[in-house]
């Protein structure tokens, strides 16, 4: 607020184009004003000033929570061409592998019946690019494929296998190619896989080495959060007002015409007597009766010669404001392209990931256009290492009894665009596991330090065990900010159904990996199709203040 100087300070003659504020003036020396005039000439020649705007006063409130979810839907068609021959030398063979998965992909919610663009170019695209790996054809698969087609088309039997490989040589050589692909998988950071290829990859049975290009989606968490206020005006009225119209002015001069009703004299006869005294002290009285004085009439009066006024207005205005706070938290489906090298060394396991992932459009997120942007592209790498450590328990019939396995592991993530959602990390991890016929028992501790911001350091331990009876009893512990804790039990009922039951101390948020504090429990039902090699898990009971139902499993077909 900047007020209007209305009169600048100084001397003033009381005349009309030698004074700077004629409302002042008139409310000052005018004394014919009636009161509406004189009220008006008297605001006008204010020179308010702001002394700022009050914390507002809440009359009421009204929260309106609505929560849409997105889903992603994947359709993709699968070709894997694989390759496993073993070489003339005992104990070798190379794996070549082709795979490919193109698809499409799309991002819809159910509340909004909508299917978000940007979201669904970006998963399809990350799709798509598993159709450039159906032109690669490597030239032992290409022969092998033939020839198997002609066989088949001429309704051949099986040949057996020429190798001077043993077929415990074999088993070996095959244990350590799944436990060397396994291990890639689960260090890749990428969430769908459309297409990779397997350069040609030497497999022994103390040593592998693999080396693949891999395209599909990277998973991306992000939070982010929109704020938009709109003020509505309704109307504005004089709360509190203190005004010195009635008391301020007017600054009378001598002489001045005042009329008769401001000058305290009755409605009766006047006269006026003259005085005349000479040089030699002779005085003479002059008389004159005169009628009554017409308005307006000369009298002397009591002459103010200044005046002030501070006057406060206060003016209060009834609105509403509506604050709507858009935010999404959930995951980003990236196309992505990453270069594998995983092998091993006896009992070590290696593995190292470097990938680049891009965004088409960094601005838009479901629900949300930010201000500040994702980055358009990205980079990550991810490096792991094990050590696998086997040894069994005999009897005194030399059959095993009990299989012991121990997995020192060490884990380390970084990305070009962290965030507290996404941070680099380092994993310190032990894993054992226990085998006997009665009983398998497994126990992973570990320790997780987080840096995105701040460093956040994460201890976690986490049990299963299972019985010969069918009993499966799973146990998890967390200890960092907060402490979280777990544990669920099933019992198989027969082949094909386990029912159970399951508590925590946290909740879990609808589609996200994030928990807060709060009990949750319910009841286990999992059912097992032997004929697919389906497990399908149903989750029923309290999250919260809600209760809810979930349903997770695989489906082969």
């Amino acid at each position: 607020f900047k007020p209007e100087v209305t009169s600048t300070p100084g001397i003033k003659i009381a005349q009309e184009t030698r004074f700077d504020n004629r409302d002042l003036l008139s409310v000052l020396v005018n004394p014919f004003l009636d009161r509406k005039e004189r009220d008006l000439y008297y605001l006008n020649s204010l020179n308010w000033v702001s002394l700022g705007l009050r914390p507002p006063k809440i009359l009421g409130t009204s929260i309106e929570n609505r929560d849409k979810n997105w889903y992603t839907f994947r359709l993709g068609r699968p070709h894997h061409r694989m390759l496993l021959q073993y070489e003339k030398a005992p104990g070798t063979a190379t794996y070549y592998s082709v795979f490919s998965n193109p698809g499409v992909s799309a991002s819809y919610s159910f509340e909004k019946n909508a299917v978000h663009l940007n979201q669904s170019a970006n998963s399809t695209l990350g799709l798509l690019l598993g159709s450039l790996f159906e032109f690669i054809r490597p030239y032992r698969i290409e022969k092998s494929l033939w020839e198997a087609r002609l066989r088949y088309s001429r309704e051949e039997a099986f040949s057996q296998l020429r190798s001077q490989t043993t077929p415990e040589q074999r088993k070996q050589i095959n244990q350590r190619l799944n436990q060397t692909l396994n291990f890639a998988i689960r260090s890749s950071g990428l969430d769908q896989i459309s297409g990779a290829f397997t350069l040609p990859s030497r497999i022994t049975t103390t040593r592998s080495n693999t080396f693949q290009f891999r395209a599909g989606n990277h998973l991306r968490r992000v939070r982010f959060t929109q704020i938009e206020q709109t003020w509505n005006e309704d109307f504005s009225y004089i709360s509190k007002l203190r005004l010195s119209n009635e008391t301020f002015g007017f600054l009378s001069l001598i002489g001045t015409p005042v009329p008769r009703n401001q000058t305290g004299l009755g409605d009766r006869n006047s006269t006026v007597q003259t005085v005349i005294t000479s040089r030699t002290g002779r005085t003479f009285l002059l008389s004159d009766e005169a009628d009554p004085f017409d308005d307006p009439v000369i009298k002397p009066m009591q002459i103010r010669s200044f005046d002030s006024a501070f006057d406060r207005m206060e003016l209060s205005q009834v609105g509403s404001v509506v604050t709507q706070i858009k935010g999404f938290d959930g995951y980003l489906q990236l196309p992505s392209v990453e270069a594998l090298w995983a092998g091993s060394q006896n009992n070590f396991y290696y593995s190292l990931i470097v990938g680049a992932w891009g965004n088409l459009n960094p601005k838009k997120v479901p629900g949300v256009v930010l201000d500040r942007q994702e980055p358009n592209l990205g980079i990550y790498t991810r490096a792991a290492l094990n050590w696998n450590y086997q040894h069994t328990r005999t009897g005194k019939d030399q059959k095993i009894r009990a299989i012991a396995t121990h997995i020192p592991s060490i884990q380390l993530a970084w990305n070009s665009a962290p965030n507290s959602v996404n941070p680099a990390y380092l994993s310190l991890g032990y894993s054992l596991i226990h085998q006997t016929r009665s009983m398998n028992l497994s126990i992973t501790s570990g320790l997780l330090v987080a840096a995105a911001k701040d460093l956040e350091t994460v201890a976690f331990t986490r049990s299963q065990i299972g019985l010969k009876t069918g009993l499966q009893i799973a146990t998890a512990l967390e200890v960092g900010d907060y402490l979280f804790w777990s544990i669920e039990g099933l019992q198989q009922i027969d082949p094909s159904l386990s029912i159970g039951a399951y508590g925590q101390n946290y909740q879990i948020a609808s589609g996200l990996k994030d928990r807060s504090l709060g009990k949750a429990y319910g009841v286990l039902m999992q059912h097992r199709f032997p004929s697919n090699n389906t497990t399908l898990q149903t989750r029923m009971g309290v999250n919260g203040d809600r209760f809810e139902v979930r349903f997770q499993g695989t489906l082969n077909f």
